[in-house]
């Protein structure tokens, strides 16, 4: 019973509409709105403990309005916009996090669980209850392209951009009380829209009709994402203590840039093929809402002796990769390709597409090995760890892949038939894609002693009592088992020994770490860092 149990019932009601209206020659308007209103029902919860518990039934709405106007003169396009957004959650938050029921003036409602007027009373008293306001943001937009040459165009726009909270973030642990949780749990609060201002301008160039350069930079600034903090609250119940919650606010913050190159190559009708790079900075305070609550927020800080502060310069996100190239490539040839050749009847109906990328790679935290086996990338290491540098400072090797498949189509009679071979990882490339936080490499011997020197501990121990344990380690097995304490394990020991030993029942030190090590290396070796080798996949696919 110790599992968690989830019911959710959701159901949304959407509207938009456009009017776009080409007004004369130079001005073309379009006009909108939107909305979006949501019946949400959740609950989620242990079915043995109430703790880290979420319920609520909450009817969120959601509005839109929009306009914009693209004056065309000529040679330069210039889109002048803005967006209206609002919304309000319509839900209920408690004055101090955690205080419902054990708020004092729950008292003045003793029957509201079976009254419907106490109940209507209770939620709408203000002393224990705040009503969520309606939250509403202007975002204004503006983009202008115009032709530096007959081949180069340039282009330049500059937006504010809101993105409403996701409701399973803002509505957690609402209706929770201190009485069946702790202040471990996170507490949700009537965040505002995060804010985005994003800058790009790129330049386009045709050096022909098959071959095309295009490159743009950008830049975005986060203003206010979703961030959990610990905030003092003050008890109502008792003046002199305060505790520490965790609440969420709109205090995260961060900075995205970088630079985009994509070439396009066209070779007759039959080769495509595209490259990009990307190159990108990405930092943040946080690179989700949990951000600090998962990492320093559980450290003790050298200087102060408390709970380490939130950073308050952005840092490198979990996701952030500097480099990244991609490519793709396809070759068709269609069903009358040299009609009547050779080479036409053997090419033809073929096909040919091939990807790649090369890419950095993510970011981690080194900790300081105490060989407790964390893992990266994305690493929650709280009261698990502790960090031996700043947040994300290391990073994991590059990763390279590359993907083929192949296609023959026929006909036979009726039916259209395509042979194919899909094969991934062409080149059977070694990517590592993680690593143990503790050393930032595949392997970690201070985990694995402490997995193992247990096991042969027990080992020994069982069979001293057994009366099997001989001087230098071995344990003598050809001995009846009915001496054991566990006549089981007697039997399981004589079948490992035969499987990582010589089958002559005497289980040496040497066969007993053979054996370990092999469970070691089952859950806790080389592959589980490992990407995919190479696959092929061989197929037909029929059509009628």
């Amino acid at each position: 019973m110790r599992t968690t149990a989830t019911l959710l019932s959701e159901t949304r009601y959407n509207g938009r509409l456009v009017v776009d209206w080409q007004a004369n020659r130079f001005h073309r308007f379009t006009l909108g709105g939107d909305f979006k209103k949501t019946d949400l029902s959740y609950w989620s919860s242990g079915l043995e403990s109430q703790i880290f518990m979420d319920a609520y039934v909450v009817h969120p709405v959601q509005y839109g309005l929009f306009a914009a106007d693209r004056l065309d003169l000529g040679d330069v396009v210039l889109e002048v916009g803005a967006r209206w957004d609002y919304y309000d959650s319509k839900a209920l938050f408690s004055n101090t996090p955690g205080f419902i029921f054990n708020n004092p003036r729950a008292s003045l409602y003793p029957d509201a669980a079976t009254d419907p007027a106490q109940y209507a009373a209770f939620l709408a008293d203000t002393g224990i209850w705040t009503p969520s306001k309606g939250h509403h943001a202007l975002s204004p937009r503006l983009r202008v392209s115009f032709p530096v040459t007959e081949k180069t165009g340039f282009r330049l726009s500059y937006s504010h951009q809101v993105q409403s909270p996701e409701f399973t973030t803002l509505l957690s642990g609402t209706n929770n009380d201190l009485s069946f949780t702790n202040t471990n749990d996170t507490f949700g609060r009537d965040a505002n829209f995060g804010k985005t201002i994003l800058f790009e301008f790129g330049v386009r160039h045709a050096f022909s009709q098959d071959l095309v350069l295009d490159v743009s930079a950008y830049n975005k600034d986060k203003v206010a994402d979703l961030a959990y903090r610990i905030l003092p609250y003050v008890s109502p119940r008792q003046a002199s203590e305060t505790l520490s919650v965790n609440v969420l606010t709109n205090a995260d913050f961060g900075n995205a840039k970088g630079i985009d190159v994509k070439l396009d190559r066209r070779v007759g009708n039959y080769l495509n093929a595209t490259v990009a790079y990307t190159f990108q900075v990405s930092k943040n305070t946080g690179s989700d809402p949990f951000t600090y609550l998962n990492t320093f927020a559980r450290q003790v800080s050298g200087l102060t002796g408390d709970r380490t502060l939130p950073p308050e310069a952005a840092q490198p996100t979990d996701d952030n990769r500097t480099h990244n190239l991609v490519g793709a490539m396809a070759l068709s040839f269609p069903s009358d390709w040299k009609k009547g050749t050779t080479l036409g009847s053997i090419v033809r109906d073929a096909s040919a597409f091939l990807t790649f990328y090369a890419r950095s790679g993510l970011p981690y935290t080194l900790l300081v090995n105490n060989g407790d086996g964390q893992t990266v990338p994305h690493l929650n290491f709280g009261l698990g760890g502790r960090a031996a540098e700043n947040l994300n400072t290391s990073t994991l090797p590059w990763t390279k892949n590359i993907d083929l498949r192949l296609n023959k189509g026929f006909r036979f009679g009726r039916l259209d038939w395509t042979f194919y071979a899909d094969v991934r990882n062409l080149l059977n490339f070694k990517n590592v894609e993680g690593a143990y936080a503790e050393t930032g490499d595949v392997t970690n011997s201070l985990l694995k002693d402490k997995t193992l020197s247990p096991e042969l501990q027990n080992l020994a121990s069982e069979a001293l009592q057994a009366g099997t344990l001989q001087s230098d380690g071995t344990i003598d097995l050809s001995t009846p088992c009915s001496t054991w304490g566990s006549p089981v394990n007697c039997e399981s020991l004589r079948r490992v020994e035969a499987r990582f030993g010589n089958g002559n029942q005497l289980y040496t030190l040497a066969e007993q770490n053979r054996a370990l090590n092999a469970y070691y290396d089952a859950f806790f070796g080389l592959q589980r860092f490992n990407g995919s080798p190479r696959h092929i996949r061989v197929g037909i696919e029929v059509n009628f």
